[in-house]
């Protein structure tokens, strides 16, 4: 008997429409017009993602 285990992974790509400054390291720095590639949403609300315009990964 085979088994197979397949694992997707789901990426979602925001725009940002605020500015948003980081009030932490953990936090991006959002601009007006940012493209933030999301890897994960968190159960507490907050998403981690990578900001296109600087690479930085972090969590907005």
């Amino acid at each position: 008997m085979t088994i197979f285990s397949l694992s997707w992974i789901l990426f979602c790509r925001f725009r940002c429409t605020e500015t948003y400054p980081a009030q932490t390291e953990l936090e991006l720095d959002l601009k007006v017009g940012d493209i933030i590639f999301v890897s994960k949403k968190r159960d507490d609300g907050w998403y981690k993602g990578t900001l296109q315009r600087t690479g930085k990964t972090g969590l907005f």
